[in-house]
């Protein structure tokens, strides 16, 4: 298909090759997943930074220079990736290990990473 094709639009040509216009717009999950690394590198940096800052901070920080950086966006990200903000715990709670909680986290730097 070609999209720069003056006589058949893109609608004409998907309908005589038979297949929907949608097949034709579908981002396949390689670019997806090609543009979430390069925007967690962008979480990374403000997480080296400010360990502390959880999605919310985070999109803040981003939204001035990439506004395609949501909080919804950051905070999926960062849920895929398993990044938590690094908080302080009571001694001896309940939670004061939930970074840790089976061995599926990795420390890089000041902030955890799940194992995917």
């Amino acid at each position: 298909m070609d999209s720069g094709y003056k006589d058949l639009s893109v609608t004409q040509q998907c309908r005589v090759l038979g297949i929907s216009r949608s097949i034709y717009y579908y981002e396949g999950g390689e670019e997806k997943e090609n543009r979430d690394l390069g925007d967690l590198q962008l979480i990374l940096e403000v997480l080296g930074r400010i360990p502390f800052y959880g999605y919310r901070k985070v999109s803040r920080q981003l939204i001035e220079e990439h506004p395609q950086m949501t909080r919804k966006r950051v905070r999926r990200i960062m849920r895929r990736f398993g990044l938590r903000a690094l908080y302080p715990t009571p001694v001896g709670s309940k939670y004061s290990s939930s970074l840790l909680a089976d061995d599926v986290a990795v420390f890089f730097g000041p902030y955890s990473i799940r194992r995917v």
